[in-house]
C-alpha cells in the first residue's frame, strides 16, 4: 500500500456451535469483503472460545478472531451486514 495507508483490528466475533467448516467459510467471507474493497489482510489471530460479559442472540459463548487489515480508508459501504 502506500505511506497514506493505516493498519486496522477488526474484532470477529462468531457463534461457538459453528462448525470448524462454516467458521472458515465465515472468516473467508470476512477476508473477501476486505480485500473487494481494496483493503491488504496482514493476519488473522485466533483468540478462540471465550465466554461472552452478556448474551447475543441467546449464546453465552463465541469464536472470537483479530483480523488485521492495511487500508487507505475505510470505506462506508463496509458495514456488519457486508
Amino acid at each position: 500500500m502506500s505511506e497514506n495507508s493505516k493498519n486496522y483490528d477488526l474484532f470477529l466475533i462468531f457463534p461457538a456451535n459453528l462448525e470448524p467448516n462454516a467458521l472458515t467459510k465465515a472468516q473467508r467471507e470476512v477476508e473477501a469483503t476486505i480485500t473487494k474493497y481494496g483493503a491488504k489482510v496482514l493476519s488473522t489471530e485466533e483468540i478462540g472460545r471465550k465466554t461472552l460479559a452478556y448474551p447475543i442472540n441467546d449464546q453465552r459463548d463465541s469464536m472470537q478472531f483479530i483480523l488485521k487489515f492495511e487500508a487507505l480508508l475505510l470505506k462506508s459501504k463496509l458495514s456488519v451486514s457486508s
